[in-house]
């Protein structure tokens, strides 16, 4: 397989199929224990949440939509937050990376307050605030 070469693919590619994700937690319910992936994307996030995935962790671009179907699923949220503020990377001006970075703070923005509403949000394995109603 040939790797993806720009950024925007890369930013798509899917480390685990349906199957394997679906896999894995059924192993894990063998276990009395659940699944957690690390994901930043609607599409990965979905994906592992169709396939029984529990909790899921960073999400810094996911939308609306996700955050819904975790709340139906019971899904738990490990925010990763990554904010612009004083002591924030510093990419060059105008830089893809520099676009890219405040992509995922404004999201990590709107996810501490109209996001928090729908899911479990847990910090270092603890209930940081249930939010689930």
């Amino acid at each position: 397989m040939i790797p993806p070469t720009t950024e925007k693919q890369l930013q798509h590619v899917a480390q685990f199929t349906f199957e394997e994700l679906k896999a894995a937690v059924d192993v894990a319910k063998t276990w009395n224990t659940y699944v957690a992936v690390h994901v930043f994307t609607d599409k990965g996030a979905q994906t592992a949440i169709k396939a029984g995935v529990m909790s899921i962790e960073h999400g810094n671009l996911m939308t609306e939509e996700t955050f819904k179907m975790m709340k139906e699923k019971g899904v738990w949220f490990g925010m990763q937050p990554i904010l612009n503020d004083e002591d924030a990377m510093v990419f060059p001006p105008g830089s893809a990376q520099e676009k890219k970075f405040i992509e995922v703070t404004d999201v990590t923005v709107r996810g501490v307050d109209p996001h928090n509403k729908f899911v479990m949000i847990m910090k270092g394995g603890k209930i940081y605030k249930n939010t689930i109603h």
